[in-house]
């Protein structure tokens, strides 16, 4: 699966979607100046591994992974340290306890690493407990991004 990355009007901020558009997410800088094209092998990279986890924990759960997802919301690029932050939502559905923990989200996706590219990385999880058979539900709502 392939991510996409779409500038907008503001120089420091992208939006990105995988191709699937199971993920979306925001992708902004420190200095609010252009997200430099060198800075985005390392956002792409970060985004796949919540992607791979995702795909994991589903794989694990079977049919009851329905009730349970992992999103990338924000990524923040410190563009004076070569530092990203991934801001991350894990999502459970009331009726289940949750899975995994926001701690171990954050140590399998890399929380206080340095990726290939030199860029050290940093995690913050926010777990939310969601009624999933709202009718108003939808785990890439806009609520979940400010």
């Amino acid at each position: 699966m392939s991510i996409e990355i779409h500038r907008t009007e503001k120089p420091s901020t992208v939006i990105g979607t995988t191709t699937d558009e199971s993920q979306f997410f925001i992708a902004n800088t420190r200095t609010n100046g252009l997200l430099h094209k060198g800075y985005l092998p390392s956002v792409r990279d970060a985004v796949q591994e919540v992607i791979d986890l995702e795909v994991e924990l589903k794989s694990l759960l079977g049919a009851e992974g329905r009730d349970h997802f992992v999103k990338v919301r924000n990524v923040f690029v410190d563009d004076k340290t070569n530092n990203i932050t991934l801001y991350v939502d894990y999502l459970h559905d009331k009726n289940v306890t949750p899975f995994i923990g926001d701690d171990e989200i954050a140590n399998r996706l890399g929380n206080g690493n340095v990726d290939q590219h030199g860029c050290g990385r940093y995690v913050e999880v926010k777990t939310i407990t969601a009624y999933f058979a709202s009718e108003s539900f939808n785990e890439i709502a806009d609520t979940y991004y400010k």
